[in-house]
Protein backbone atom coordinates (compact mmCIF):
# COMPACT_ATOMS: atom_id res chain seq x y z
CA UNK A 1 0.00 0.00 0.00
CA UNK A 2 2.52 2.82 1.04
CA UNK A 3 4.92 2.26 -1.89
CA UNK A 4 2.10 1.55 -4.51
CA UNK A 5 -1.06 3.16 -3.73
CA UNK A 6 -0.46 6.05 -1.39
CA UNK A 7 1.40 7.84 -3.97
CA UNK A 8 -1.22 8.36 -6.02
CA UNK A 9 -3.89 8.94 -4.03
CA UNK A 10 -4.02 12.37 -4.82
CA UNK A 11 -1.39 13.90 -7.05
CA UNK A 12 1.84 15.41 -6.19
CA UNK A 13 2.93 18.51 -5.61
CA UNK A 14 5.66 19.94 -7.88
CA UNK A 15 8.30 22.93 -6.49
CA UNK A 16 9.88 24.23 -9.36
CA UNK A 17 12.53 26.70 -9.45
CA UNK A 18 14.73 25.57 -6.82
CA UNK A 19 18.50 26.76 -6.78
CA UNK A 20 20.99 24.16 -6.16
CA UNK A 21 22.38 25.48 -3.46
CA UNK A 22 19.17 25.65 -1.00
CA UNK A 23 19.14 23.41 1.69
CA UNK A 24 15.75 22.17 2.24
CA UNK A 25 12.84 24.48 0.36
CA UNK A 26 10.20 21.85 1.32
CA UNK A 27 7.69 22.78 3.87
CA UNK A 28 8.17 20.44 6.80
CA UNK A 29 7.64 16.77 7.46
CA UNK A 30 6.98 16.72 3.27
CA UNK A 31 7.25 13.39 1.80
CA UNK A 32 9.74 13.99 -0.97
CA UNK A 33 9.60 11.27 -4.19
CA UNK A 34 11.51 13.11 -6.24
CA UNK A 35 14.50 15.35 -7.02
CA UNK A 36 14.98 16.80 -10.72
CA UNK A 37 17.94 18.58 -12.44
CA UNK A 38 15.64 21.60 -14.61
CA UNK A 39 17.49 22.78 -17.76
CA UNK A 40 18.16 26.56 -18.10
CA UNK A 41 15.58 28.73 -18.69
CA UNK A 42 13.15 26.44 -19.10
CA UNK A 43 10.79 23.24 -18.11
CA UNK A 44 12.50 20.44 -19.14
CA UNK A 45 13.63 17.57 -16.70
CA UNK A 46 16.88 16.29 -17.30
CA UNK A 47 16.96 12.71 -18.11
CA UNK A 48 19.30 10.74 -15.93
CA UNK A 49 22.10 10.17 -18.87
CA UNK A 50 22.59 14.03 -19.48
CA UNK A 51 22.92 14.29 -15.69
CA UNK A 52 25.29 12.02 -15.65
CA UNK A 53 26.86 14.05 -18.33
CA UNK A 54 26.38 17.09 -16.59
CA UNK A 55 28.06 15.99 -13.68
CA UNK A 56 30.83 14.88 -15.38
CA UNK A 57 31.63 17.90 -17.84
CA UNK A 58 31.18 19.90 -14.06
CA UNK A 59 33.63 17.56 -12.24
CA UNK A 60 36.09 18.23 -15.10
CA UNK A 61 35.73 22.31 -14.95
CA UNK A 62 36.10 22.26 -10.97
CA UNK A 63 39.00 19.69 -11.25
CA UNK A 64 37.20 18.06 -8.25
CA UNK A 65 36.89 14.54 -7.22
CA UNK A 66 33.08 13.38 -7.28
CA UNK A 67 34.26 10.93 -3.94
CA UNK A 68 35.01 14.18 -2.23
CA UNK A 69 31.29 13.95 -0.48
CA UNK A 70 29.87 17.07 1.03
CA UNK A 71 32.53 19.28 -0.83
CA UNK A 72 32.44 17.75 -3.84
CA UNK A 73 28.24 18.17 -3.28
CA UNK A 74 28.36 21.88 -2.39
CA UNK A 75 31.40 22.56 -5.47
CA UNK A 76 28.26 20.92 -7.71
CA UNK A 77 25.64 22.73 -6.49
CA UNK A 78 27.57 26.05 -6.82
CA UNK A 79 28.05 24.99 -10.87
CA UNK A 80 24.81 24.65 -11.40
CA UNK A 81 23.27 27.00 -10.22
CA UNK A 82 26.47 29.26 -11.96
CA UNK A 83 24.97 27.91 -15.13
CA UNK A 84 21.41 28.46 -14.77
CA UNK A 85 20.35 25.12 -13.60
CA UNK A 86 17.55 25.05 -11.29
CA UNK A 87 15.57 21.79 -9.37
CA UNK A 88 12.02 20.63 -9.35
CA UNK A 89 10.90 18.80 -6.25
CA UNK A 90 7.66 16.09 -6.10
CA UNK A 91 6.64 15.61 -3.41
CA UNK A 92 3.21 15.10 -0.63
CA UNK A 93 3.12 17.53 1.53
CA UNK A 94 2.33 16.74 5.18
CA UNK A 95 -1.14 18.34 5.65
CA UNK A 96 -2.37 14.96 3.33
CA UNK A 97 -1.50 12.53 5.99
CA UNK A 98 -5.28 11.89 7.55
CA UNK A 99 -6.68 12.17 4.22
CA UNK A 100 -4.27 9.50 3.00
CA UNK A 101 -5.50 7.43 6.33
CA UNK A 102 -9.38 7.90 5.94
CA UNK A 103 -8.23 6.74 1.83
CA UNK A 104 -6.82 3.50 3.51
CA UNK A 105 -9.16 3.01 5.85
CA UNK A 106 -11.91 2.75 3.21
CA UNK A 107 -9.78 0.36 1.58
CA UNK A 108 -9.06 -2.03 4.38
CA UNK A 109 -13.11 -1.79 5.11
CA UNK A 110 -14.25 -2.37 1.94
CA UNK A 111 -11.55 -5.06 1.60
CA UNK A 112 -12.37 -7.04 4.61
CA UNK A 113 -16.11 -6.65 4.21
CA UNK A 114 -16.04 -8.10 0.22
CA UNK A 115 -15.34 -11.70 1.94
CA UNK A 116 -17.90 -11.31 4.99
CA UNK A 117 -20.99 -10.18 2.17
CA UNK A 118 -19.37 -13.57 -0.23
CA UNK A 119 -19.41 -15.65 2.59
CA UNK A 120 -22.86 -14.94 4.08
CA UNK A 121 -24.24 -15.17 -0.11
CA UNK A 122 -22.47 -18.32 0.11
CA UNK A 123 -24.51 -19.90 3.20
CA UNK A 124 -28.29 -18.42 1.90
CA UNK A 125 -27.63 -20.17 -1.32
CA UNK A 126 -26.65 -23.56 0.49
CA UNK A 127 -29.59 -22.94 3.07
CA UNK A 128 -32.36 -22.79 0.88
Amino acid sequence: MEYLCRPRYLPAVKLWGVAPTDSNPLPANAWLFGQDVVAPHSHTVLPAAQFDQLQHTAAAALGANPAAGASYLQALSHYLQVKGYTEVFTYQPADRFWIFQGIEAAICLALSLSPICLAYRLVLRRVT
